[in-house]
């Protein structure tokens, strides 16, 4: 009788995954308003794709390849070369394909300009964007290619992790930062940026902080990290403000503790909170002359992502890069900054602190601070000397007093000693 291995045919995985559902699953999973965007834009690229390249949706194209395929190794080569075609199309800038900006039906924002046609993808971007499409596909499509498939599709040569900035965007100087502070009108986005300008939060982790996670009264005052960051990792620790930045937090803050404290309503949505932030601060770079663009992306070089870039560089400059990186939560330094005592990274902070500040008088402000509170140790310091200096003539003066106790009970146990000796001689001249 043959041989035969104990296997139990399972049912076929389902392969009736919506769209929809596949999106949504990416807030249910993480958590994450910033996850599910994610996933929005991957599935929006990838459409756009199949439409110029294919001349279909996705969908359609999935089930195209299933009915042409007739064996499995024909879908497998024919899903790798839709993914080689996809890693071309992330490579190249789209300005035939206008991405519809903004409310209403303006036809202004159908104008090809800059920033509204699709733009090539970083090359430090393209192979997580194919991995997720690549799980589109196999979770809405059916579709599931092997990872050793994959040596088929060249994905370009990439900066390795801990060596780059998890975003393009070029810090500002003090000068630049006290200028945009200067021309924006807002009060909350004046707030918004000296808070970023600190703590290195991402926009939208700014958008996540509530005003129970401040702690303004302890030195320095503090900021929790947001229990899930814009990315959807677990959050760990705090952050630091400076004094001018606590006092400009609290106009924020409202009785209830689980309040939004930078978005302008509980209501607005983190998206929302994001793109109205980046306009404000756009009108302010274009007042300024600060439009540059990188060549290779044609994003912009200032952004709101130069005030983190800011605090980085700062930082950097007043103690080390892997102090900075940890700062700013970059993952392969994270690890170095968290060993740190509450108190070093306190110290840390309070190095890059007056090159944090924006306004010269606050830098002043807060060097003469610094002076005071050196002052201050200092004069505690003699104190404590003066204190001990005290304690030493005491101590010296009591060592006399127990020198001097110690002769007169010497003193007195030899004049003991004498009088035993004559009272034995006399006994002894008695008795003879």
């Amino acid at each position: 009788m043959e041989k035969r291995p104990k296997l139990v045919a399972k049912p076929q995985l389902s392969t009736t995954n919506s769209r929809e559902k596949w999106i949504e699953a990416g807030y249910t999973k993480n958590n994450s308003l910033s996850a599910r965007d994610s996933r929005v834009a991957v599935v929006s690229r990838l459409a756009h794709y199949c439409l110029k390249v294919h001349g279909m949706q996705p969908e359609q194209v999935f089930n195209w390849m299933k009915k042409q395929a007739k064996t499995p190794d024909t879908l497998t080569r024919l899903a790798v070369d839709f993914l080689k075609q996809y890693v071309e199309f992330c490579k190249q800038d789209h300005k035939d394909i206008v991405i519809s900006k903004g409310r209403g039906k303006n036809p202004d924002k159908k104008i090809l300009n800059k920033n509204n046609y699709l733009h090539k993808l970083h090359d430090n971007s393209i192979s997580g964007n194919v991995a997720r499409s690549r799980r589109f596909m196999s979770q809405v499509g059916g579709i599931r290619i092997h990872d050793d498939d994959m040596i088929e599709v060249a994905m370009p040569t990439v900066i390795k992790k801990g060596q780059y900035d998890d975003e393009e965007a070029e810090p500002l100087t003090a000068e630049q930062a006290r200028e945009v502070i200067g021309l924006t009108r807002d009060h909350r986005a004046r707030v918004i940026y000296n808070f970023m300008n600190d703590t290195a939060f991402r926009i939208s982790e700014t958008g996540l902080v509530t005003d129970s996670d401040f702690d303004l009264e302890s030195n320095p005052p503090s900021v929790k990290l947001p229990r899930l960051s814009s990315k959807g990792v677990r959050g760990n620790g705090v952050r630091y403000l400076r004094d001018s930045t606590a006092r400009l937090v609290k106009t924020l803050l409202r009785d209830n503790p689980d309040n939004f404290t930078f978005r302008k309503t509980n209501h607005q949505t983190l998206v929302s909170f994001r793109h109205a932030e980046l306009k404000k601060i756009k009108i302010v770079y274009r007042k300024l002359g600060m439009t540059q663009t990188y060549e290779d992306s044609g994003r912009s070089k200032y952004n709101m992502h130069s005030w983190r870039k800011r605090c980085g560089t700062e930082y950097a400059r007043n103690n080390n890069e892997s102090l900075s990186h940890g700062y700013l939560r970059h993952s392969k330094y994270l690890a170095q900054y968290l060993i740190k005592t509450k108190e070093e990274r306190i110290e840390a902070f309070r190095r890059a602190e007056v090159d944090l500040a924006v306004d010269e008088a606050n830098k002043q402000k807060i060097r003469i601070k610094r002076l005071e509170s050196e002052k201050s140790e200092l004069q505690q310091t003699k104190e404590r000397n003066d204190e001990l200096e005290q304690r030493m003539k005491e101590f010296e003066q009591q060592q006399i007093q127990m020198m001097q106790l110690i002769q007169s009970g010497k003193a007195t146990l030899q004049g003991i000693q004498n009088s035993e000796t004559r009272m034995k001689l006399t006994t002894k001249a008695i008795l003879q």
